[in-house]
């Protein structure tokens, strides 16, 4: 379990996650499925006006006796997605073209055409169209391939684009609680951590992991500078002589004196600062004394 990553175990994440995904899945579910359902309107709409056409234009030709145009025709709507093409008229004509197709309808002479999927495949459209001159009608079997390539290629995209916003949605939420969690010394403190820090107003020291963080952002400190800060966050509100200081901070560096009290002094404050202004005053100077950490009180 501790070699999973904290902001990997942060329960919002996971609820975030979820609820992302979730909608996403939504959102192109609805959208495939409408646009599915217009693709597919629309292919049946310009299939049944095409056999209309087709029918209209075999009743005037076969009006005139010319069944070999008609024939012909037939023979170029095969090359197509149409799968078969026949036409039956009462004066006799019966022409075919394509592949065999068993129960064949008898012909609607009501109706405008008569669409209804083929005998042996649901992706096939039977379309029986009148002719309304003679009394005849016209039989156009179609492949419906080219609509359902063109649905599934959008559901493809539909599914790679959820995926990659998916990814990236989730990546900048957990980009996001990482920096928040690593912000706050607080969140990330063990149980023994926690007994051990030191806090002191908006301060918050945490001498195990040599961390520290103000107003809940982390302070970037040198090994000297956290140094300095301990020593005054030891005892809040008392005042630190330069000779305490040096004895308590860098008791190795004899060569340590005033002048690098007061510039690493400066250089915390400057850091308090950048978290939020009123921080330089987290430190307070006692002319002649030495200097305090502001407890608060």
């Amino acid at each position: 379990m501790n070699a999973i990553p904290v902001w990997l175990r942060n329960g919002r994440l996971i609820v975030a996650a979820s609820v992302v995904i979730v909608c996403t899945g939504l959102a192109v579910g609805l959208f495939l499925t409408s646009y599915a359902s217009v693709v597919r309107s629309s292919f049946h709409e310009r299939t049944v006006t095409y056999a209309q056409a087709f029918a209209a234009t075999a009743g005037s030709w076969l009006a005139r006796g010319d069944v070999d145009v008609v024939e012909t025709l037939a023979q170029f709507l095969v090359a197509g997605s149409v799968v078969s093409v026949d036409v039956v008229d009462p004066s006799g004509v019966a022409i075919h073209w394509g592949s065999a197709i068993d129960d064949a309808p008898a012909g609607n002479q009501d109706s405008v055409a008569v669409v209804r999927r083929g005998p042996s495949h649901e992706r096939y459209l039977d379309i029986t169209t009148p002719i309304a001159s003679s009394g005849g009608y016209v039989r156009m079997v179609v492949d419906t391939a080219s609509s359902e390539a063109a649905i599934r290629l959008a559901a493809t995209f539909g599914a790679v684009g959820a995926v990659v916003f998916d990814a990236g949605i989730i990546g900048l939420l957990a980009w996001a609680l990482r920096g928040r969690r690593r912000g706050n010394v607080d969140d990330e403190a063990s149980p023994v951590e926690a007994a051990e820090q030191v806090v002191v107003g908006d301060l918050v020291i945490v001498p195990t992991r040599c961390a520290a963080s103000f107003a809940g952002r982390p302070l970037r400190l040198t090994p000297k500078q956290y140094a300095l800060l301990t020593v005054l966050a030891s005892e809040p509100g008392r005042v630190f002589s330069e000779a305490e200081i040096l004895s308590a901070a860098w008791p190795d560096s004899p060569y340590a004196d005033a002048r690098d009290i007061k510039q690493y002094v400066y250089l915390l404050r400057r850091r308090l600062s950048e978290i939020r202004p009123d921080g330089r005053e987290v430190i307070v100077t006692v002319p002649g004394f030495g200097y305090r950490l502001e407890d608060g009180r």
